[in-house]
């Protein structure tokens, strides 16, 4: 699915572009990122995983490409590497 984004102030992205997004439910995240429910939480909590977004009543759901991002940004601070672009 394709849907047209504009991305928020904090972005460093000024102009509308087209990516693919996917909601995530917390078990795909924790498949994905090999982490159990408490752990990924906490981090929320302490804002070093990316927050959740209600998606309807209490269901909530992360967005794949924030949680790739937060992925990449872990490899690159532990080996100390570029962050690949990712394309979506």
């Amino acid at each position: 699915m394709v849907i047209r984004y504009s991305p928020c102030e904090y972005s460093e992205i000024n102009q509308t572009e087209e990516i693919a997004m996917r909601f995530l439910r917390i078990n795909e995240v924790r498949d994905r990122i090999g982490l159990g429910r408490t752990s990924i939480y906490k981090m929320v909590n302490e804002g070093t995983f990316p927050k959740p977004v209600r998606v309807l009543g209490k269901k909530v759901a992360w967005i794949d490409s924030e949680v790739d991002e937060w992925m990449m940004q872990r490899i690159a601070d532990e080996r100390g590497d570029a962050i690949p672009n990712l394309n979506y």
